[in-house]
């Protein structure tokens, strides 16, 4: 169910515009239009894909703060960095690109691999 060549190297184009080129970062605001255009997710996904990208963990998570211990869904949500055209490249063709059902995207997006599991593992 991965995408084929030609759809996924369109998507990959339609982020290069997206980005308006190598070497430029997106915040959040600017990389919405990616989630939507791009990935077919809905923009409100854009904070915790761009945490996938990285490989970082979405929660703030703290030992030393009750409401944000780890494993509480209490804990704030972290602000993720901003994505480079490289770096996406890289998490679409690793991973997203596996998925040409949207509902199987966004299944993976929603449940990643936190950086808490890859450190279990």
């Amino acid at each position: 169910d991965a995408w084929p060549a030609a759809a996924s190297a369109e998507k990959l184009q339609l982020a290069a515009r997206l980005f308006g080129g190598e070497g430029k970062a997106l915040d959040v605001e600017q990389f919405r239009a990616v989630a939507r255009e791009v990935c077919e997710l809905p923009g409100f996904f854009a904070p915790l894909l761009m945490h996938r990208v990285h490989g970082t963990d979405p929660m703030a998570e703290s030992a030393s703060e009750p409401t944000a211990a780890p494993g509480l869904p209490s804990a704030p949500a972290r602000a993720p960095a901003p994505v480079t055209l490289e770096q996406f490249r890289t998490y679409w063709n690793a991973t997203l690109r596996k998925y040409a059902r949207e509902e199987a995207r966004a299944f993976h997006v929603l449940r990643g691999e936190r950086v808490v599991d890859a450190d279990a593992a």
